[in-house]
């Protein structure tokens, strides 16, 4: 992703802020992403994002909304459990960070899992006031089927994932527009490898499988994505859960 075409003032704050740091803070961008660890000391070293929102008061002024993505981290990732060590811990501390913050800035927290248990850890670790506004959407619609498929053996037998591609599989049937989320970089790339090797000869290589993570080029993740959610779209993508994000919505 190029910097200077970013037509929306979208930044990746833990990417580009080398950037251009004086165009941040000046307000040039509107929505900042980053992750919880830039806005806090992290492993000793605390980072220019998190520096600017500690010491330019005008710059925390435009900070209008907070918005913590896949917020069940905070109680997954956040918080010793089991006697074992927080994965990301910075997740755990946003309440000792808020005070940074105006009080009128409003912050928000997105997630598809949040059981009565990890709601509460979530509402107390962002300092989530009382009165708060609480939106429920079910994910029962109906264009939504769910249905299960058991795993036999480990995850990393990838004939599991056979059914993805039909036997009888020959142009010029579509295979229709498929995510596959796996655990790990190494799953995914190996997995899109073994369910192209299931294609005709004729169509291995051709992108009908492919992975996508954070380890490819951007030109390749950028293709891979226009392919993949173009005017005819088709095939596999196997990639990993997407990552933990803080927004901060700027005016």
């Amino acid at each position: 992703m190029d910097l200077w075409k970013v037509k929306s003032k979208l930044i990746l704050a833990h990417i580009y802020y080398s950037l251009a740091p004086q165009k941040i803070a000046d307000g040039g961008y509107t929505n900042i992403i980053t992750t919880m660890e830039q806005l806090k000391t992290h492993e000793g070293h605390m980072g220019k994002l998190a520096r600017l929102i500690r010491k330019d008061r005008k710059f925390v002024s435009r900070i209008k909304r907070v918005a913590v993505d896949e917020a069940h981290t905070i109680y997954t990732a956040g918080i010793p459990k089991h006697n074992k060590p927080a994965h990301r811990p910075a997740y755990g501390y946003f309440n000792t960070i808020r005070p940074l913050f105006l009080r009128s800035t409003s912050v928000m927290a997105l997630s598809a899992t949040l059981p009565t248990h990890i709601l509460k850890t979530v509402q107390r670790k962002l300092s989530i006031p009382a009165d708060h506004l609480f939106i429920h959407l079910s994910s029962n619609r109906p264009n939504i089927m769910y249905a299960t498929h058991p795993i036999i053996g480990s995850l990393r037998d990838f004939r599991n994932l056979s059914f993805l591609i039909p036997k009888d599989f020959h142009p010029p049937m579509q295979i229709p527009p498929t995510l596959v989320f796996h655990d790990n970089k190494t799953n995914a790339s190996d997995a899109a490898t073994y369910v192209d090797s299931l294609l005709p000869p004729g169509l291995r290589g051709t992108g009908l499988s492919r992975h996508y993570h954070s380890l490819m080029s951007s030109e390749y993740l950028e293709q891979v994505y226009s392919d993949f959610t173009g005017p005819y779209p088709s095939g596999i993508i196997h990639t990993t859960p997407s990552m933990q994000s803080v927004s901060l919505l700027l005016v």
